[in-house]
């Protein structure tokens, strides 16, 4: 047990854990993100709770956040009652959401846990609207 929570520790902690984090998103489009997610949602986020930290002489830092989003549907119109979503281990992105705002997030779901990888997977439905015109555009 003890061992495998050595090698744990090392593949999050290490600065090629984290790395890979985040390097395999940063080159592809958002069509190509959301087409490799398998679960790609748009909502208004009614609640949120962050835990935030700051250590001297540096900025402040979400270490994990929850958030309860409404009005939720996926890209193709389908309603979802409500998402919870808590982003807090260390290859999640621990965005800033504004209660009263309608996001696209870009995740992926596992039984019923989601994550988000990349803090690019996650948009305002404004700036998702406006890469979407960009993208359809720059094609025809």
């Amino acid at each position: 047990m003890n061992k495998f929570l050595v090698v744990l520790a090392l593949l999050i902690c290490s600065p090629s854990g984290l790395a890979s984090c985040w390097i395999e998103y940063t080159k592809k489009t958002l069509s190509e993100r959301i087409e490799e997610s398998n679960f790609t949602f748009r909502g208004e986020v009614q609640y949120r709770k962050a835990i935030v930290s700051q250590e001297k002489g540096h900025e402040e830092r979400i270490e994990s956040i929850e958030v309860l989003f409404d009005k939720v549907e996926d890209l193709n119109g389908n309603r979802i009652e409500k998402i919870y979503l808590k982003l807090d281990t260390a290859c999640t992105c621990k965005y800033d959401f504004q209660v009263g705002i309608r996001y696209v997030v870009i995740g992926d779901k596992s039984g019923a846990r989601i994550s988000v990888q990349n803090c690019n997977n996650i948009l305002t439905e404004q700036i998702y609207e406006l890469h979407q015109k960009f993208e359809l555009g720059g094609k025809g």
